[in-house]
C-alpha cells in the first residue's frame, strides 16, 4: 500500500510539475508571438509612411515637369495657336491634383521631426504653382511675361531647394526610426 500511495503522489506531483512547466512555456510563447506582431505591425506603419512620403517626392517631381513644360511653351509665342499649349496645361493641372493627394496622404503620416520641412517644402511648392499660373496668365495677355518668369525662376530654386532639404531629412528620420527599431 504505501508504495501505491508513493507512485501517486509523485505521479500527481509530475502532473502538476509538467502541467505548470506547459503553462509556462505556453505564457512566455504567447508574449514573444504578441511582441513580434507588435513589431511587425510597427515596421508596416513605418514602411507605409516612408512610402508615403516617397510618394509625395514622385508626384512633386511629376508636377514640377509638367509645369516646366507650360513654362517652356509660353515662350513660344501665341498660345492660342500653340497645340500643345493647352494639353500641357491640362497634364500641369492634372499632375497638381495628384500633388494634392500624396501631400494628404505625407501630412497625415508625417512623424512630428519631419514635419516642419514638409510644411516649407509644400508652401514653397504652393507659391511655385502660383508663379506659373502667373507666368501662363501673361503669355496669354502679353503683359507682365518677363518679371512673371523672374518670379517663376525664384520660386523654381526655394522649391528644389526646399525638396532636397526635406528629402534628405525624411530619409534620415525614417533610418533613423528603422535602426530605433532593429534595436528594441
Amino acid at each position: 500500500m504505501p508504495s501505491d500511495v508513493t507512485t501517486g503522489i509523485f505521479t500527481l506531483a509530475g502532473a502538476f510539475l509538467g502541467s505548470a512547466g506547459t503553462l509556462a512555456v505556453t505564457a512566455l510563447t504567447v508574449r514573444t508571438q504578441r511582441a513580434l506582431a507588435r513589431d511587425a505591425r510597427d515596421q508596416t506603419i513605418l514602411d507605409r509612411q516612408y512610402a508615403d512620403h516617397r510618394e509625395y517626392l514622385l508626384r512633386s517631381t511629376r508636377m514640377m515637369e509638367a509645369a516646366n513644360a507650360v513654362v517652356a511653351v509660353t515662350h513660344d509665342g501665341d498660345l492660342a495657336r500653340n497645340e500643345n499649349a493647352g494639353l500641357l496645361h491640362g497634364v500641369y493641372l492634372a499632375q497638381w491634383l495628384s500633388y494634392a493627394e500624396a501631400h494628404s496622404a505625407a501630412h497625415f503620416a508625417c512623424p512630428e521631426e519631419i514635419l516642419a520641412e514638409l510644411t516649407m517644402l509644400h508652401t514653397a511648392t504652393m507659391k511655385f504653382g502660383e508663379s506659373v499660373d502667373a507666368v501662363w496668365a501673361a503669355a496669354f495677355t502679353g503683359e507682365g511675361h518677363e518679371s512673371a518668369l523672374r518670379r517663376w525662376e525664384h520660386e523654381d530654386e526655394e522649391v528644389r531647394t526646399k525638396r532636397t532639404a526635406y528629402s534628405t531629412t525624411v530619409v534620415r528620420s525614417f533610418g533613423r526610426m528603422r535602426a530605433d527599431r532593429s534595436l528594441a
